[in-house]
């Protein structure tokens, strides 16, 4: 039987590797799609499988992966809308 945390870990590589599978398929195999699809994942996959009646040891560490994948993300954005402008 798995924990909570290992849940996590399986359900995201299984997504990881969706995605990847996916993307090289419909050959749009790009390095910010594959990094916006797999934030998505682990972001829908935490709200899912950690409890929300208690905050287990594990969590502040993913909070650092999530708080660091949104950070990426807005400057992949940012990258994009300065790329459109010019």
């Amino acid at each position: 039987m798995l924990i909570k945390s290992q849940k996590i870990v399986v359900a995201f590589s299984a997504w990881a590797i969706l995605t990847l599978t996916l993307l090289t398929l419909f050959n749009s195999l790009n390095y910010e799609y594959l990094f916006v699809l797999d934030l998505l994942g682990l972001l829908v996959i935490t709200q899912l499988l950690s409890p929300y009646t208690m905050k287990p040891k594990w969590r502040p560490r993913l909070d650092i992966f999530l708080m660091a994948g949104v950070a990426i993300f807005a400057l992949l954005v940012s990258n994009k809308a300065l790329q459109m402008i010019s």
